[in-house]
């Protein structure tokens, strides 16, 4: 669903869809926060969700899924990445590329 010049959130539904493989929404206009609804895609492998206009601290739950590749760039995250890295035990893929959020502190 990238580049289709979706201008809103995420919405709290998203978690409904807990066979969702692959979730790309790159390249919108989409702001506000990731949901904590995320924590029920526990089939997702890819969540691609740079180049929006996301912000806010990254929610916990992100960090519950098993991902093998995150893509979050060209977003205005606040808040730390270091202390979740040792959660991310499948990812092979990682994009914070042009974002706010700092990596370590």
């Amino acid at each position: 669903m990238g580049y289709n010049h979706f201008e809103s959130t995420i919405p709290s539904q998203i978690g409904f869809l807990k066979y969702l493989h692959y979730l790309s929404f790159t390249n919108n206009y989409l702001n506000g926060t990731i949901p904590t609804e995320i924590r029920y895609l526990i089939n997702l492998d890819a969540m691609y969700l740079q180049g929006n206009r996301l912000s806010g601290v990254l929610p916990d739950e992100l960090f519950q899924i098993s991902l093998w590749s995150l893509q979050l760039g060209n977003n205005q995250f606040s808040g730390t990445l270091s202390s979740y890295l040792n959660s991310f035990c499948s990812l092979h893929s990682l994009y914070f590329s042009s974002s706010s959020l700092p990596y370590f502190t």
